[in-house]
């Protein structure tokens, strides 16, 4: 066998090891996004579940949900931090979820849930208030997001999801 032969016998078999190694880096990727994606979801629902807690493990919590979302005028002024409180833990609790999802990190069969609970939230009278001057705490895309969806509130709820 001459030094040619070898070479290229050494060349073929350095391209296979290199189609190897990419084939294996590839399952390797797949099964870290898979693994990302499950941990996004996860904190996404602990998340939404504390602030859900939040709501329903006393009176006083579910008495503020019920004040936040019916737009009621609040005299007290601690009721109305509570108020201002929920919703701007509601909306920061979405913009993460928003942002996982628009990541790629929340499959959309998980946000498709996420958007009808929000939604829901948005159809109420208090949400209208809430909104106004949060253009300055949420961030730019998620606060059109949220501008959109306000809009689009007038068709059916759950038509487009």
């Amino acid at each position: 066998m001459t030094w040619d032969a070898a070479q290229a016998i050494a060349d073929i078999v350095g391209a296979i090891a290199v189609l190897i190694s990419l084939g294996y880096l590839a399952i390797q990727v797949k099964h870290n996004t898979a693994s990302v994606q499950a941990g996004t979801v996860s904190r996404v629902a602990e998340s939404l579940d504390e602030f859900r807690r939040a709501i329903w493990t006393d009176a006083d919590g579910a008495r503020v949900h019920l004040l936040a979302l019916s737009g009621e005028s609040v005299a007290n002024p601690a009721e109305a931090a509570q108020v201002r409180v929920y919703w701007f833990s509601l909306f920061k609790a979405a913009e993460n979820v928003f942002f996982q999802h628009q990541a790629g990190q929340l499959p959309d069969a998980i946000w498709n849930g996420y958007l009808r609970e929000l939604r829901l939230f948005l159809s109420t009278p208090g949400a209208a208030d809430a909104l106004i001057g949060l253009e300055d705490i949420l961030s730019a895309p998620f606060h059109s997001f949220i501008k959109a969806e306000v809009g689009s509130l007038n068709e059916p709820p759950f038509q487009n999801v």
